[in-house]
């Protein structure tokens, strides 16, 4: 996914467009929702030599958060790695040409989630369908994030995402 592709995915599902907050830094967008101005995610132009490769290329990275429960649940083969520049408990970099889309998607849904105004979390809709192959093993992290949201978030009977009280 490019960071394009990724600004046009939260405008189109959230209608939020990108924030240029840093002065003199066009180039990193931080989206945030528009009523509680919390952060969802971070957009910015990193090394790879900072995840670990042998490469000075300069790629889009995006640092979403996530429920602690999650953490492990995704790693390098989802280009998924501990947050760059943010607090590790709470954040992660996705690497958005390794990983793929529908995984960035998920977790950006899950990181929206996690940052919207708490009154506002009960009266929400699904957040969507889950593709597979994924959609066995995020059952399973579904499972185990479940009773940190109060709530179911996965209806198996439909196949969907949910961050809303059962």
């Amino acid at each position: 996914m490019t960071k394009q592709e990724f600004l046009k995915y939260c405008f189109n599902t959230y209608g939020t467009s990108p924030d240029y907050p840093f002065d003199e830094d066009f180039e990193t967008a931080v989206l945030r929702h528009a009523d509680n101005r919390k952060w969802y995610a971070l957009v910015m132009r990193v090394s790879r030599r900072k995840f670990g490769f042998d490469s000075d290329e300069v790629i889009d990275v995006v640092n979403l958060k996530l429920p602690t429960e999650m953490f492990g649940s995704f790693g390098a083969t989802d280009g998924v790695y501990p947050a760059y520049h943010m607090n590790k408990l709470h954040w992660v970099s996705v690497l958005l040409p390794d990983a793929p889309d529908d995984v960035v998607q998920f977790l950006v849904n899950v990181s929206f989630e996690a940052t919207k105004d708490k009154r506002k979390r009960q009266n929400c809709e699904p957040m969507g369908r889950l593709k597979k192959p994924y959609t066995t093993r995020l059952f399973e992290v579904f499972k185990r994030v479940k009773s940190s949201l109060g709530g179911s978030i996965f209806d198996t009977n439909r196949n969907e995402i949910s961050a809303c009280k059962t």
